[in-house]
C-alpha cells in the first residue's frame, strides 16, 4: 500500500516538473525564433492568438482581454489580436499549438509569459505587472 502511494506521488511530481520544464523550453524556443523582430513596443504587449471557430476565444478570452485594457489603460499595455487562420506563419513563429494562446512581451519584444488556453484577468494583471516591473528595473 505504501509502495503504491509512493509511486503515485512520484508520478505527480514528475508530471509537475515535466510541465514546468516544457513551459520553460517553449518560452526559450519562442524567444530564439523571434529574435530580431522589427517591432519594439514602448509598453509591455499582449499577443493574443485566436480563431473564429474557437468559442472560448470569442466568448471568454476576448472579453477578459478587453477588461484588462480598460482597467489598466492602452498606454500601459498594447494588445494585438492574431487570427491564426489568417496568419499561420506568425502562429508558427511563436510556437502556438492551441487557441487561445496569450503571450506577454516586455518592452524589448521578449516573451515573458506564455498562456495556453483560457487565462483569467487576475493572472494577466499579475503577469503584466511583473513584466512592467522588470522593464522598469532594466531601464533604470
Amino acid at each position: 500500500m505504501a509502495e503504491r502511494a509512493f509511486i503515485s506521488l512520484l508520478a505527480v511530481v514528475l508530471l509537475f516538473a515535466g510541465y514546468h520544464l516544457f513551459k520553460r523550453l517553449q518560452l526559450r524556443a519562442v524567444n530564439r525564433s523571434t529574435r530580431g523582430c522589427d517591432q519594439e513596443p514602448v509598453t509591455p504587449s499582449i499577443l493574443y492568438f485566436w480563431s473564429p471557430s474557437c468559442t472560448v476565444c470569442r466568448t471568454a478570452q476576448k472579453p477578459t482581454l478587453e477588461q484588462l485594457t480598460e482597467r489598466i489603460g492602452s498606454d500601459q499595455v498594447q494588445l494585438t489580436s492574431v487570427d491564426v487562420s489568417e496568419q499561420p506563419e506568425l502562429a508558427s513563429r511563436y510556437h502556438v499549438l492551441t487557441v487561445p494562446t496569450t503571450l506577454i512581451l516586455d518592452t524589448a519584444g521578449k516573451v515573458k509569459h506564455m498562456n495556453n488556453g483560457l487565462v483569467g484577468l487576475a493572472k494577466l494583471l499579475q503577469q503584466i505587472e511583473e513584466t512592467h516591473g522588470e522593464s522598469s528595473n532594466s531601464s533604470g
